[in-house]
């Protein structure tokens, strides 16, 4: 990637930061923005926008790309429990706290049940991204 695109890059992500900051919840536009990153189809990204888990392979490596921009995984690709809780906080402002503390708690804990040559795949961060949906609408936040 050449300076240019890279200051482009990093200028957006910071709007888009501060965007999600004030508004909560991602909106299309934020989704779009990351599925053009993520080289995501228009299929996955109609998916993510009716805030579910996109299942064909593309999709699953959308997830990846998604939750490792917003820090909810390591730099080795393993579950991480502190970025998660905030970018859930962050983004889901509405969930009450108890609740995302439920659902980072469990999801973590499955995500760690993982075997190694899962972890840093894209089918692993869709089942951590499944989690968190099942999670959810089993609390009823989402």
């Amino acid at each position: 990637m050449d300076l240019v695109k890279g200051k482009q890059l990093f200028y957006s992500l910071i709007l888009l930061s501060i965007t999600i900051l004030v508004c909560g919840r991602f909106t299309p536009e934020q989704i779009d923005f990351y599925g053009k990153e993520c080289n995501a189809s228009q299929e996955d990204l109609q998916i993510a926008k009716e805030y579910k888990v996109p299942t064909s392979e593309l999709g699953k490596c959308l997830m990846k790309c998604m939750i490792s921009k917003l820090g909810m995984l390591n730099s080795d690709g393993t579950y991480n429990k502190t970025g998660t809780f905030e970018a859930l906080k962050q983004y889901w402002q509405e969930w009450p706290i108890d609740k995302v503390e439920l659902i980072n708690n469990k999801c973590h804990s499955e995500a760690s049940k993982a075997s190694p040559d899962v972890i840093a795949t894209c089918n692993y961060a869709f089942e951590v991204m499944a989690c968190i949906n099942i999670e959810a609408k089993t609390l009823g936040v989402l």
